[in-house]
């Protein structure tokens, strides 16, 4: 039988079509409620399906046969069938008798329900009844309200208890919701409303950090594979600063508003504290006559204009995140490097050379996290916090030659915020309202409050495990932050100058990153840049094949087998593989000819991340090159 790129379109419509026949047989026959809401759950999974399909490759194509002309209109005669159907049963949904526990979910949710991949929040006294009820229609995500809102506050969801619960659901971190649907038959409207938006924002939340994965692996690999020469050749031990300020005050500097007003306090005691600010930070602090001790460096898009018009030989150390922006690590000089990794992404990379060891620093995606590691790395006895707002007084961003290109603006209502970072894409997104420490409410993204929530868990850690280190925080105008009291002034004693001293020293005493040789690393280089190139003619094997209707199934397992040598490519594709995952799932039977042009797509994504990988690599070895040919060698 001939099959088209119709043939799994009209397969998955048909499936929506029978689904739709057997709950209609069901309604107007004599099967039981139960029965019947299965058929329901059973249509809105064939819908889901159905939904899913992308859109056709037919008119793009131009150049088609009359078998797929003829599949491409049985596809259209089903399609409007199932439409004509769905208003059959959604007016059908609102009349039928439902148990009461179910009755007004049923009817205000009607078709759009994923029961595979959907989250379903049960709540109130009747919880129980609820749960055994949607386990037995196979609901897969399911998590009652008392799992995860806090014992003290029903309206705020409890961190820790929300994760457990989340990482206990089935393909969490593949399959992303579409919705979330909070179910309940005795906890009033305006209840439910509250605890669902608290919800709804956690969740927001907990896929920031996968979001960051995806949106940076592209970069990452890069920006590693590039900074990797320099790390091996001159980067120094993060761990070896271990207790190197033991006893002694650190300001971790951010580049929020609220500097403005503090710089003049830090700049009083800068000999005796120790100074650590990200790097948006830093002509700020330098232009108020402050030196730092260390500057964190994080976002892999920040470029070189936040280091103009700075002397880094006042600069302690940079202590970088590896895949950082390949350009700013190149021009740092004149002070010690120190790297490290805050994701497996650029870690797995990094072993898989050998012989390079590079600390893993969690940072939680915030510049101003990895400063409050590095304190806590040093044996800092009190922390104090500066510019690290964790939200937006006043309707700003940034303080005064902080994160300078940037632009935000809030909307007329107060509610949302547009920012395009000069070094980013533009985001923008919803405001939540945020207690400050004057006592005010400001705006803050979900992006912040999930930045000061990490602070938080960081600080309850300290306290749970007695380590003896204490936070303050100095920024009047920014969030409160839990566990950080705020304060006036700095308080370190005389003392603290000879801590700060020592800390200095033992940063020019640290021992390399790297034991590998120079001639064995660029050797290893070579080699993965040779895979790299054996990979893009796979890719191109592949792809010539495919136009000529040739069998490419050979070519495939090979380039399977060679995937696993390239790791650079996996990191690359990633975003392309989650896609893919996605839509498999929520499909589920996916036709030869769709699974077919499913992996022909991937396989052109795999051509397009192994192609720049490998200019990545000759770019590397021919600058190597030139400079054994230069007549100063």
């Amino acid at each position: 039988m001939n099959t088209t790129e119709w043939t799994p379109r009209i397969a998955t419509a048909h499936r929506y079509l029978d689904a739709q026949y057997s709950l209609m047989a069901a309604a107007t026959g004599e099967a039981s409620i139960e029965e019947t809401l299965r058929r329901l759950d059973d249509v809105r999974r064939a819908r889901v399906a159905f939904n899913s399909l992308p859109p056709s490759e037919f008119i793009k194509n131009g150049d088609f046969s009359p078998s797929e002309v003829t599949d491409a209109v049985e596809f259209l005669e089903i399609t409007l069938k199932a439409q004509q159907n769905d208003s059959l049963v959604l007016r059908w949904l609102q009349s039928a008798e439902w148990p009461s526990e179910v009755a007004e979910f049923e009817r205000s949710s009607g078709l759009d329900i994923d029961p595979n991949y959907d989250i379903f929040i049960v709540g109130g006294a009747s919880s129980e009844i609820l749960l055994s009820q949607l386990q037995d229609r196979q609901f897969a995500r399911l998590i009652k309200s008392n799992d995860i809102l806090r014992d003290d506050d029903r309206n705020q969801v409890d961190e820790v208890k929300f994760r457990t619960a989340m990482k206990a659901l089935p393909d969490i971190d593949t399959v992303r919701p579409n919705r979330v649907h909070y179910i309940s038959k005795d906890i009033s409207e305006d209840i439910r409303g509250r605890q669902l938006k608290t919800i709804k924002e956690r969740m927001l939340l907990y896929y920031v950090s996968q979001n960051t994965n995806v949106l940076f692996a592209p970069i990452w690999t890069p920006n590693v594979l590039k900074n990797l020469p320099k790390i091996s050749a001159h980067g120094k031990k993060l761990l070896d600063l271990g207790c190197a300020g033991e006893g002694s005050t650190a300001v971790v500097i951010g580049a929020g508003p609220s500097l403005d007003t503090l710089l003049p306090r830090i700049a009083a005691i800068k000999e005796q504290v120790i100074i650590i600010c990200a790097f948006k930070a830093l002509k700020a602090v330098t232009a108020a006559g402050i030196d730092p001790d260390f500057v964190i460096c994080l976002d892999p898009k920040q470029k070189i204009r936040h280091l103009e018009g700075v002397d880094l030989s006042r600069v302690g150390a940079f202590v970088i995140e590896a895949a950082s922006n390949a350009e700013l690590v190149s021009t740092i000089s004149g002070c010690p490097l120190i790297p490290f990794v805050a994701s497996p992404i650029p870690l797995e990379l990094i072993r898989s050379f050998g012989n390079i060891d590079i600390p893993v620093v969690m940072t939680g995606g915030s510049a101003v996290h990895g400063a409050i590691q590095t304190a806590i790395v040093l044996g800092c006895q009190k922390i104090y916090l500066a510019g690290t707002d964790f939200g937006f007084p006043n309707n700003r961003l940034y303080a005064d030659r902080a994160g300078t290109g940037d632009t935000f603006t809030v909307s007329a209502d107060g509610l949302s915020y547009d920012r395009q970072p000069l070094d980013s894409h533009q985001r923008g997104g919803e405001l939540f309202p945020t207690q400050a420490n004057s006592g005010k409410i400001i705006g803050a993204s979900a992006e912040m409050i999930q930045f000061r929530e990490w602070v938080q868990e960081r600080i309850k850690k300290c306290n749970k495990d007695n380590e003896g280190i204490y936070f303050f925080n100095l920024c009047e105008e920014g969030a409160v932050i839990d566990g950080a009291p705020y304060v006036e002034t700095i308080e370190s004693p005389e003392e603290s100058r000879e801590r700060k001293q020592r800390v200095r020293a033992k940063i020019q005493a640290l021992a390399s990153v790297s034991t590998l040789k120079k001639e064995l690393f660029r050797r290893r280089f070579s080699i993965r840049a040779e895979r790299v190139k054996e990979m893009v003619d796979i890719c191109d094997s592949i792809l010539e094949k495919n136009s000529k209707n040739q069998d490419w199934t050979r070519d495939m397992q090979i380039m399977i087998k060679q995937a696993k040598k390239c790791l650079e490519i996996s990191t690359m594709i990633n975003d392309s593989l989650v896609r893919l995952q996605d839509y498999t799932q929520r499909v589920k039977s996916v036709g030869r000819v769709e699974a077919d042009n499913l992996l022909v797509k991937l396989v052109s994504d795999t051509k397009v991340a192994s192609k720049r990988i490998s200019d990545v690599y000759d770019d590397i070895l021919s600058s190597w090159a030139a400079t054994r040919r230069s007549p100063t060698n």
